[in-house]
């Protein structure tokens, strides 16, 4: 995807964002001028076009959406009214969450509203809520800002349901919003080999539950018949050997939808279908169906574009300059967990991002160490708020884990963790000490290898090299 094609897309993204939510900003569902509410759409973007996936409410707005949201336009609005405090709401779910992840903690992104705020002269107030919990009235002084789910909230109750939403939204801006549905979906369609068909999901549900990719059985009646919601599955654009999806951020108050998404185009991309993982029967016939819990999406990227990456034949290019089907030297850990294991097994899949494999529970020996070779699938790009400089040399994102030595174990800690004089791997699984490990807040692009086989890899000059993971949420 080249840089007018971005443009294009986020021009398109803007104008349909602000579309939807003008839907939604009279008296049905809004009391006063002195309140809103943060929600974000996901978007599907092929062959210059968009189609709308779905709404959501409670959004995840941690740290590694700080590059993505538009701080300035959310705290303009809010103070140019005359708003001196802004209380904002919370969803009670996100209280208890214990992050694995810098870039998950729900703080880092209160932290840089409380500060925008307080330098336009607002103060800051934060508060929890119940779904069923009333939110206090505002006043022409005290704004209200809610960000989570509200039972009582005419939009939320909307976006409760996938169906119900699908029908409002068609109802006013029609069908092309979204992708075909149903028995509209063309008899002629069809996506290509190893490419699913259509998405068939439980409108109640959401984050990753109720959802099934396939392909259409030879009398697509059988799949319309047994399923309430079936939608054509839209092969996404490549960007960069990946699929890309697009998250859009909006405020919606009475009368008012402010745009607050910065960098659209880079919010959300994930590794392309393979082969079908199997067979699932719908009526009477057998159908091919699609695993989803490996798709590898990311919303983080892990090295500065320039950093070094030890290639298989012995080479060195930057990051930022490998490319898909490319080989790197990988490093293989024997009885490492899977990643997946405790996802698979699960009957729900829990409030994400708990759903992570911590690395700092797995320890093992030199033994257990060895070098491989992978091939490079896709290599992704993502903003990021900052990163950890790592003896004023590597520079990794605050997110990204590294293998460390630590009481006599080989062990993977998270990088916000890492202090002078401890001792981190590197090539030849030789190690060195931390003299120096800083902070650095800077907004830019980085980058990632979403390795085919082996999930770990060298990054880094050779003093200071790291070895990292692949990971994914």
């Amino acid at each position: 995807m080249n840089d007018s094609q971005r443009q294009a897309y986020a021009n398109l993204l803007k104008e349909k964002s602000l579309q939807v939510g003008n839907l939604f900003t009279g008296s049905a569902y809004w009391d006063t001028e002195h309140e809103g509410m943060i929600y974000a759409m996901d978007w599907i973007p092929q062959s210059g076009s968009i189609k709308l996936l779905e709404m959501n409410t409670n959004i995840g707005l941690s740290g590694r959406m700080k590059p993505y949201f538009d701080f300035s336009e959310l705290v303009s609005h809010i103070t140019s009214s005359g708003h001196t405090t802004c209380t904002y709401h919370e969803d009670y779910l996100n209280f208890n969450i214990e992050p694995q992840r810098v870039e998950d903690t729900l703080d880092i992104f209160k932290q840089q509203l409380s500060s925008s705020l307080s330098s336009s002269g607002c103060t800051f107030t934060h508060e929890y809520n119940l779904w069923d919990e009333v939110i206090p009235t505002p006043s022409s002084t005290h704004y209200v800002l809610r960000q989570g789910h509200s039972n009582y909230h005419n939009v939320d109750i909307l976006c409760e349901n996938k169906t119900i939403f699908r029908n409002f939204i068609t109802g006013s801006l029609g069908e092309d919003f979204f992708p075909a549905f149903g028995s509209n979906i063309s008899s002629s369609f069809s996506n290509p080999t190893n490419v699913p068909d259509v998405v068939i999901k439980d409108p109640t549900k959401d984050m990753g539950v109720g959802v099934s990719f396939t392909d259409f059985t030879s009398d697509r009646n059988q799949i319309y018949n047994n399923h309430n919601y079936v939608e054509q599955y839209i092969e996404p654009e490549i960007d960069n050997s990946r699929y890309r999806l697009f998250r859009s951020i909006i405020l919606i108050g009475s009368g008012s939808v402010k745009y607050l998404i910065k960098n659209p185009t880079y919010t959300i991309n994930y590794r392309k279908f393979g082969q079908p993982s199997g067979s699932v029967t719908i009526g009477s016939q057998t159908t091919n169906i699609y695993d989803y819990n490996n798709v590898r999406i990311w919303q983080t990227g892990h090295f500065e574009g320039n950093t070094p990456v030890s290639m298989s034949d012995g080479s060195v290019k930057t990051i930022g300059s490998v490319s898909a089907g490319e080989v790197v030297k990988s490093v293989i850990v024997d009885n490492y967990p899977k990643r997946d294991n405790s996802f698979i097994s699960s009957t729900t899949n829990v409030s994400w991002p708990q759903y992570i494999l911590d690395k700092g529970n797995w320890t093992g020996s030199i033994g257990e160490l060895s070098e491989s070779t992978s091939s490079v699938n896709s290599v992704p790009q993502v903003y990021s708020w900052g990163y950890y400089e790592l003896n004023g040399s590597t520079k990794v994102n605050p997110e990204d884990s590294i293998m460390v030595y630590d009481n006599s174990k080989y062990q993977f800690k998270p990088m916000r963790d890492i202090k002078v004089n401890d001792v981190f791997v590197t090539k030849g699984f030789v190690t060195q000490s931390v003299s120096s490990i800083n902070l650095v807040t800077s907004e830019s692009i980085f980058y990632s290898l979403d390795l085919e086989t082996e999930d770990r890899y060298f990054a880094g000059d050779d003093t200071n090299s790291v070895i990292t993971s692949d990971s994914y949420w």
